[in-house]
């Protein structure tokens, strides 16, 4: 993925944040906007999601949902009609996480190269939950639903693992060698690369490409 547009497809498709608000499409599509500008050229979207950015050390906010009794839930109010404090978020090729913020007088970009994450700890309660980054230097929290939150904590984990490992494929190394039914190794990783090969030469659609990326991840 390269564009806002596509991060934004591959965050409905697979239900990574996407917000009911009347202006959330549009405004998580600024959001990714935003990181598509601070792409490298050769630099490409492994995966994207939206959620609640909080830094650690932030302010706290009552909550709006007394029914969930994490502590995170306790101090924030997260909604699916809202909008305020939402980032938009990718993990790219050259093995960082990079989450941005639009508004109409101000944007940003910050990138964290997935080395220097050194623990994701998702918390989830009946509802909600929120998953906890923590860094060599800056730490923050992505809230969510819960369902949301163990999706994207996969995601960011996968992306330290394959960073470890030196394929920023969205495939982990121990998924390269499968098994299939008759017991031969199965290199998921070299059936990904064809496919990479295929959309460069314009054999696949991006959707194609990303169809078959999912169903790997899924086998």
């Amino acid at each position: 993925m390269k564009t806002a547009e596509e991060m934004y497809q591959y965050t409905r498709e697979n239900k990574l944040g996407y917000n009911l608000n009347i202006l959330g499409p549009w405004l998580q599509k600024k959001h990714f906007q935003v990181i598509e500008d601070a792409l490298l050229d050769h630099e490409e979207v492994i995966s994207a999601f939206v959620g609640r950015h909080r830094p650690e050390g932030g302010e706290n906010r009552p909550n709006g949902d007394e029914t969930d009794q994490t502590p995170h839930a306790k101090r924030h109010s997260v909604s699916y009609f809202g909008t305020e404090g939402f980032y938009g978020y990718a993990i790219t090729t050259e093995q960082r996480i990079i989450y941005a913020h639009w508004s109409p007088f101000h944007h940003d970009a910050t990138n964290i190269p997935l080395s220097n994450l050194n623990n994701v700890n998702p918390d989830t309660g009946f509802i909600w939950g929120a998953v906890k980054v923590e860094t060599f230097g800056d730490s923050f929290s992505v809230f969510w639903t819960k369902s949301v939150v163990r999706k994207i904590a996969k995601l960011i984990q996968q992306g330290v693992s394959d960073s470890k490992d030196g394929y920023m494929d969205g495939v982990t190394n121990s998924m390269r060698t499968k098994n299939v039914n008759n017991g031969a190794p199965r290199d998921l990783y070299a059936e990904l690369e064809q496919g990479k090969k295929a959309l460069d030469n314009g054999l696949i659609t991006q959707a194609e490409y990303d169809q078959l990326k999912q169903r790997l991840l899924n086998e």
